[in-house]
């Protein structure tokens, strides 16, 4: 394996010009809840996961959508669909016992589902795959990986690597052919993850490949690999595979943002999804070179589909729901940070029982500073007002948090020009 934590990717940042021809745009959503996993089986068909159990619909290409209410009450953190009609999707039982995973099944396009609850108690999956109307695979917390033979209505434990990353969570699976697959995923400032198997799927070789999670993947060929990840501190990763999964590169992009989608609309386009950081980054190069692009009315964007290189479907928080217009030039925004913009380690670091943020701004803005724990979830505002240029500090206090490490981002939009929007992050520590 080889690692370069030095920044070997170039990456590119630009005043203005025109980039490619082709904007998003927003379409209307029937849903206001977060909106997580995309699933496009052609340029016209294609299902999103949401919160709440609701299942999102699209027969037109993403410019309208139908909503689905399931028997899920709570997250449905990932869907598939083998065809229009034949789909799979993924929720948890939190509310008695047996906890753990509950799959559905659609063979009609969504209008019905069956339900499906894992005998294996307190096993939560994050995602899912088929690779033909039988054989699936589910991979989740505690490194679990499943395997079904039946269509998804019994699941089986598959086995892998017993040391080092046996308890990894699992994110993605990506098959090149019937034998060979991969997957990814890894845990926040311990190491990211590739696993590979060679024979379809029934035992999985696991290989560190950096420090952070790997949370998505995309198969060039039986040689040629990538996959994107990295976590709320360090930013965007790219890996890189020349040998089919024997050695991988991994290379820090220094972009504020995790990845959660990655989806190329040509062979050489390469977009990802960063989230809550409300931008794309895309590259020209097949991933050598990046820049940064604004996502319409600062969405959190999640996933991102293309079905080909003109049309283009994403999802996101709040109900985002974003359509990809090829015809459209679009100028870009300018994704570089001013001088005058910094946000400071908060003193003191270990803190207990309040601690000071300083930041300073080039001019008057809009800002706001969220806290979130390891896992990503928002704990608290911090801060929401209107703030002049210069330096300010603000006071945190610990009330309500519990020992631990924690994330607290920051976005300034300029009320000089509201399309300058920075965004930073920095990590703290709380301990009782």
């Amino acid at each position: 394996m080889k690692i370069k934590l030095l920044f070997t990717l170039v990456f590119i940042f630009t005043a203005s010009g025109l980039f490619s021809q082709g904007t998003w745009r927003r379409v209307e959503s029937p849903f206001a809840g977060s909106v997580n996993r995309l699933s496009m089986v052609d340029s016209l068909y294609g299902f999103a996961c949401a919160d709440s159990g609701v299942i999102l619909k699209t027969t037109d290409g993403g410019l309208s959508w139908q909503k689905i209410q399931t028997d899920l009450s709570g997250e449905i953190p990932d869907i598939f669909f083998l065809t229009r009609n034949i789909g799979w999707a993924i929720g948890f039982n939190l509310t008695e016992p047996p906890f753990g995973t509950i799959v559905i099944k659609t063979t009609d396009g969504g209008n019905s589902w069956e339900k499906t609850v894992l005998r294996q108690e307190d096993v939560f999956m994050l995602e899912i795959t088929f690779h033909d109307l039988l054989n699936g695979w589910m991979g989740g917390l505690g490194g679990e990986i499943l395997r079904t033979s039946d269509g998804g209505y019994s699941w089986d434990r598959m086995s892998g690597d017993s040391l080092s990353f046996s308890n990894f969570p699992v994110m993605d699976f990506r098959f090149i052919n019937d034998t060979l697959a991969f997957a990814c995923g890894g845990n926040i400032d311990i190491a990211g993850v590739i696993w590979r198997s060679t024979n379809s799927g029934f035992y999985w070789n696991a290989t560190g490949v950096g420090p952070e999670p790997i949370q998505k993947l995309h198969v060039y060929d039986s040689l040629h690999i990538m996959g994107v990840g990295g976590d709320f501190e360090y930013g965007t990763a790219v890996v890189r595979t020349f040998d089919g999964g024997l050695t991988w590169d991994y290379n820090q992009l220094n972009i504020f943002g995790v990845p959660y989608g990655l989806a190329l609309r040509t062979p050489n386009e390469i977009w990802c999804s960063l989230g809550f950081a409300q931008r794309f980054i895309v590259s020209t190069d097949s991933g050598y070179t990046w820049r940064e692009i604004l996502t319409p009315d600062s969405s959190s964007v999640y996933d991102l589909a293309f079905t080909d290189s003109t049309r283009g479907v994403a999802v996101g928080f709040g109900g985002t729901l974003l359509v990809y217009d090829y015809n459209t030039p679009v100028e870009n925004e300018p994704a570089d940070l001013p001088s005058g913009f910094s946000l400071s380690q908060n003193y003191p670091n270990p803190f207990n029982p309040s601690t000071v943020i300083r930041f300073t701004l080039p001019s008057e803005s809009n800002v706001d500073i969220t806290l979130y724990d390891i896992s990503g979830r928002m704990v608290k505002q911090v801060l929401s007002d209107v703030r002049s240029a210069g330096t300010h500090e603000i006071s945190l206090s610990a009330s309500g948090l519990s020992s631990g490490v924690y994330f607290y981002i920051m976005k300034a939009a300029s009320l000089i020009n509201p399309s300058d929007i920075r965004t930073d992050v920095k990590k703290l520590t709380f301990i009782k």
